[in-house]
């Protein structure tokens, strides 16, 4: 059975209980989280769109590629 891999979501979750514990983190490092966690996050959503092209072969898709469909769905 496969390890289950961290969320971003849990990754930040953890990332604020440790520093409630140590208040050690500047609003700098915080942002600097901030873009990791969205980064763990689209790496979440384009395994998902890419898995999708694995189980769903024969559907046409109205994105072709993941940057295409993230862009739009997100606008970054």
């Amino acid at each position: 059975m496969k390890e289950k891999e961290q969320s971003s979501i849990e990754w930040l979750i953890s990332q604020i209980k440790e520093d409630q514990l140590t208040k050690a983190k500047t609003p700098i490092e915080w942002s600097e989280i901030y873009e990791q966690a969205k980064e763990l996050h689209k790496k979440e959503i384009m395994e998902a769109f890419n898995e999708s092209r694995l189980t769903h072969p024969i559907i046409r898709f109205k994105h072709l590629k993941f940057e295409d469909y993230y862009t739009e769905k997100y606008g970054q």
